[in-house]
């Protein structure tokens, strides 16, 4: 992994993400590539004039350059390293730019900040992130506002057991390796669902190791009449770092962050989501 594709406004919830991006790209010696989105469309419904709008542009330039000197200096302050930060500068809406910068930059990871446990999806991730994640192929670390950096060193992937993503499989493995990362591959049984056997448990745990590559993976069942309420009582009890999904679960996703779970899922608002694209 080379490149992390880091969007922010420069808000306390792209700050908290940035430190993340910090220690992945110590870890996984990659190039952070500090993306931010301005929009000068009121001046242009204002109809001002060209030299005007020239003016607000290299303004809002000025200032975004400015505040990615801040950020290389939290990187040897945090770091104590040279890890490499590249400036973006796009117009546009940011939900658009962040995926024409996907296109054409292809990194191998994108980490944005998100905005804290709300009543629906949309909300808790911020509409910004939640686009990113439908019409993105990179995969997505979104980190919460509240979250306070550790490293990543175990990552529950919400699984059905029977679906056959190689490809993220192969991506989840790919990251967790560059993290020294432990995955831990986590289906929600309802009552009453028969748990798989020993002789399941070996062919699914010697399945998975393949797709992922890595030795160091485990396969868990846990019983609960609501999913998103049992892994998040799961991911508590087994101090997981992340949770990593695709987005063939999105109404997985939905179910997560419904308001009459917020309470329960407290525990999402200070903890990053990986998404995948399938």
């Amino acid at each position: 992994m080379k490149k992390i594709l880091f969007p922010t406004d420069f808000s306390s919830a792209a700050n908290a993400a940035f430190t993340y991006a910090i220690f992945l790209a110590d870890k996984m010696d990659a190039t952070i590539h500090c993306l931010h989105v301005y929009n000068l469309t009121h001046a242009a419904d204002m109809l001002a004039p060209s030299d005007i709008i020239a003016a607000i542009q290299e303004e809002e330039e000025d200032r975004a350059l400015e505040q990615m000197e801040v950020y290389h200096r939290r990187i040897e302050e945090e770091a104590g390293k040279d890890i490499q930060i590249k400036p973006v500068l796009k117009t546009g809406f940011a939900a658009d730019a962040i995926g024409e910068v996907c296109k054409t930059l292809k990194p191998d990871l994108v980490v944005m900040g998100t905005k804290g446990a709300t009543n629906a999806l949309d909300k808790m991730l911020g509409s910004v992130t939640t686009a990113v994640i439908q019409t993105t192929a990179v995969p997505l670390l979104a980190i919460p506002e509240s979250a306070i950096y550790s490293p990543i060193k175990r990552i529950a992937y919400a699984t059905d057991f029977r679906e056959k993503d190689h490809e993220v499989s192969a991506r989840l493995g790919g990251l967790a390796s560059s993290l020294d990362a432990s995955v831990i591959a986590v289906h929600v049984a309802s009552p009453g669902e028969a748990n798989f056997t020993e002789e399941d448990h070996i062919k699914l745990l010697e399945l998975y190791r393949k797709e992922t590559g890595l030795a160091d993976l485990d396969l868990q069942q846990v019983e609960g009449k609501d999913t998103a309420d049992a892994l998040a009582g799961y991911m508590e009890l087994q101090q997981v770092d992340v949770l990593a999904l695709s987005t063939h679960r999105r109404s997985f996703l939905d179910r997560l962050f419904h308001r009459s779970l917020t309470r329960r899922l407290a525990l999402y608002a200070s903890k990053p989501l990986l998404v995948f694209h399938s």
